[in-house]
Formats: C-alpha cells, sequence, structure tokens
C-alpha cells in the first residue's frame, strides 16, 4: 500500500457521502466507497494522475472523477520511509 492522508474534510466528505448514499442503498455506499479507496491507492501510486482545473481553484492540485465525484489531491514531499510521496486528498462533487 502506497501512503496516502485524508484530510480531516475529505474524511468527512466521504462519511456524508456514503450516509446520503446508504439512506438509499447500503450496497451502492459500500461500492463507491470501495471505489474511491481503490481511486486514493492508484492516485498514491503514480502521483500527477488527474488534470488542473484552473476554472474551479488556483491551487496546485490534480482532479481525479470516481463516478460523480472529483477526488481533488496534491503530492507531497515524503515524511514517510521508502515512498517518495504522500498524498493529501479530498472529494468534491460535480
Amino acid at each position: 500500500m502506497f501512503p496516502y492522508v485524508l484530510s480531516p474534510d475529505a474524511l468527512q466528505d466521504l462519511q456524508d457521502i456514503w450516509d446520503f448514499i446508504a439512506s438509499d442503498n447500503v450496497v451502492a455506499a459500500d461500492k463507491l466507497e470501495d471505489e474511491l479507496f481503490e481511486a486514493f491507492e492508484m492516485l498514491a501510486k503514480r502521483p500527477g494522475m488527474g488534470h488542473a482545473r484552473s476554472d474551479l481553484t488556483e491551487r496546485n492540485v490534480q482532479f481525479w472523477p470516481v463516478g460523480k465525484y472529483l477526488i481533488v489531491y496534491r503530492g507531497l514531499p515524503s515524511r514517510c520511509k521508502l515512498s517518495p510521496f504522500c498524498m493529501e486528498l479530498a472529494t468534491w462533487q460535480k
């Protein structure tokens, strides 16, 4: 597993997204959660994937779609041994 860090806001977003979807369909909420965490792992392995969105922010972040959600992330210099990057991630709904 490649290291990444979910910001407190991202953790809350994940909970809110899961709660919203689970109120109608727990299986679908679990499936989306799995897809998001698979994307986090992939992005941690390959920092720089995705694209910039200057229409949304001037920050040096990348966006990666998962379903109707956007993962917003930036590579950080590693504070973790044996890994070139740690990730800070957040989720935004399109």
